[in-house]
């Protein structure tokens, strides 16, 4: 099992205050995508529940949650949870929050019209707050995921990769 944040070499940073901190060199990246490139049935779609995480979700595909980078890396996603849908209750509680009104009054004010192809137009079918912003959440739900089979192949290239990092540090 490889711990993805663990292959990282450290990096020693001066604030402008002067002080000095060593941490994880952030600014490394690696996709696996030699390794599968060009291969057929190498992605899937998969459809995110409330309860998802990547960790959640890495230890129900992959088997393990330390594959949670390999969810962020596949399916595009830059955020451990903002990137993720929220649930009913905390959607309804982030619509309140960000513009300042109740669900109800949300659901009778409306955002947006769109003609019948779904874009913006000035005259058109009306949109509310709470359906786009509901529209916006259930776009989240759609990820794509590596197929768990690449998973040797992953890990040896990441080792790879790691080891050439270092070399050249």
């Amino acid at each position: 099992m490889k711990n993805y944040f663990a292959q990282f070499p450290r990096a020693t940073y001066t604030l402008p205050s002067g002080l000095t901190f060593t941490s994880d060199d952030l600014s490394i990246r690696f996709a696996p995508i030699a390794s599968i490139a060009g291969k057929y049935l190498t992605k899937y779609s998969h459809r995110l529940r409330d309860i998802d995480r990547p960790d959640i979700v890495a230890r129900d595909y992959y088997g393990h949650a330390d594959f949670a980078w390999l969810v962020l890396i596949s399916g595009g996603l830059s955020h451990y949870l903002n990137d993720f849908p929220l649930d009913n209750e905390s959607l309804d509680a982030y619509i309140e929050d960000k513009y300042g009104m109740s669900i109800e009054t949300a659901m009778a004010t409306t955002k947006h019209q769109v003609d019948a192809d779904g874009d913006i137009v000035d005259v058109g079918a009306p949109v509310s707050i709470y359906d786009y912003e509901f529209q916006k959440n259930e776009a989240t739900r759609h990820i794509t995921l590596i197929s768990r089979k690449y998973i040797p192949e992953i890990v040896k290239e990441m080792d790879e990769f790691f080891r050439t990092v270092k070399k050249g540090l």
